[in-house]
């Protein structure tokens, strides 16, 4: 497959499933609440969704919490920036799971209270530095099964 389409498919499902979460946010026509329960199921597999750690508006909320919204929103930025650059430049990903390790063991241990806005900044933080390594996975996978 071309690397070009392959990547406009990935960044085009990976920004459906973004306006997908995001969606009962945005709406404010009473659909909210149909939208939510017809879209929610797709997102339980991957989230715990509980309501005080997503993102709301007097709309709705979001249907991933906001460090799950961070990966994704996080991957969607070079999902959209590797449309226009051939080479993959894999990041320092390490870091970016400890620090988010780093977060929730401190939110556990009771040292600070959950922030929103450090969890969606870790994952975003996440999403921005592990989308190069899938990417990459998925470019030399389907190049080395046209070889064969």
């Amino acid at each position: 497959m071309n690397r070009i389409i392959l990547r406009v498919i990935i960044f085009f499902l990976l920004l459906l499933w973004c306006v997908g979460f995001a969606n009962p946010v945005f709406l404010d026509n009473g659909h909210s609440q149909l939208l939510h329960l017809v879209l929610s199921p797709f997102y339980s597999p991957v989230c715990h969704q509980h309501l005080e750690k997503t993102i709301t508006s007097s709309s709705g909320n979001f249907l991933v919490c906001s460090r799950c919204a961070g990966i994704y929103l996080g991957a969607l930025i070079p999902a959209f920036i590797y449309l226009f650059i051939k080479e993959v430049k894999l990041f320092f990903l390490i870091p970016a799971v400890l620090i988010m390790l780093a977060d929730i063991f401190l939110v556990n241990a009771g040292v600070y209270s959950y922030s929103k806005t450090v969890a969606i900044s870790t994952g975003l933080f996440l999403g921005f530095t592990v989308f190069p390594y899938i990417l990459s996975a998925i470019e030399k996978s389907l190049s080395e099964n046209e070889t064969k």
